[in-house]
């Protein structure tokens, strides 16, 4: 699912930036009159702004966030942008109604369109399609430390639990052990 799609991810992060920006200054180039937009768009602004930064792809500052988790969070984003005005009760006003929900709708689509994989790896790092997991980035998570965690259930301990119940245990229930079994 993560390899389709005819925009590069690179496009998506920069459209994503751009996008919180819009946002953010939104209710000072538009008519918002309601204080649930104006505070609806800071917020969803930043919010947008945050999270690019800390995905892992191309545009990225921190690269925290999988990839996985950013395409989720992507397609929530563009449901809740198309409910918030009426959710809030903004939907009377004309540009903070029409600005959530063409950018809850067409974010969708660029999230839809996002090819966050390639279907052939790049070595090289500058390459802006290149897959976004962390062993390509050249850190060291995937790599075996060699530490023993000390958490092999497979092995006996030599521990003897007591918990042994095929023996005898000296104790009188009443069975004589006399009774012949046929």
């Amino acid at each position: 699912m993560l390899n389709q799609g005819p925009v590069p991810a690179f496009v998506h992060g920069a459209v994503e930036y751009l996008v919180g920006a819009l946002f953010i200054v939104a209710p000072f180039l538009f008519p918002f009159d309601s204080s649930a937009a104006v505070a609806a768009s800071l917020v969803i602004g930043l919010a947008i702004l945050a999270f690019t930064a800390m995905s892992d792809l191309p545009t990225a500052l921190v690269k925290n966030v999988a990839v996985g988790v950013h395409v989720t969070a992507d397609v929530v984003l563009a449901g809740v942008l198309v409910a918030l005005p009426f959710v809030l009760g903004f939907r009377h006003e004309t540009a903070p109604t029409a600005l959530f929900i063409a950018v809850g709708v067409l974010h969708l689509l660029v999230t839809i369109g996002t090819r966050f994989r390639r279907a052939v790896d790049s070595d090289d790092p500058d390459d802006p399609d290149r897959p976004f997991d962390r062993t390509s980035r050249g850190d060291d998570t995937g790599r075996d430390t060699g530490r023993d965690t000390g958490r092999d259930t497979g092995r006996d301990t030599g521990r003897d639990t007591g918990r042994d119940t095929g023996r005898d245990t000296g104790r009188d229930t009443g069975d004589t052990g006399d009774e012949a079994v046929l």
